[in-house]
């Protein structure tokens, strides 16, 4: 699987990019299925997905 942010080339079962730390992986809001990352639509259920959800949002420490 290839990170979405970097492109790297992470495992299969990879839930977040070794190179950069991006997640993987989104779960479906509509029935919590896992979903890759930039995925449009859930494979399981094919609920829309929101963009925004397959970019994490990063924290900085105060």
């Amino acid at each position: 699987m290839n990170c979405p942010s970097c492109q790297a080339e992470n495992s299969d079962n990879a839930k977040f990019c070794s190179n950069c730390g991006t997640a993987l992986l989104q779960a479906c809001p509509q029935c919590g299925a896992e979903q890759p990352a930039g995925a449009n639509f859930c494979n399981n259920c094919g609920h829309k997905l929101n963009e925004a959800a397959t970019k994490p949002t990063r924290q900085h420490a105060p």
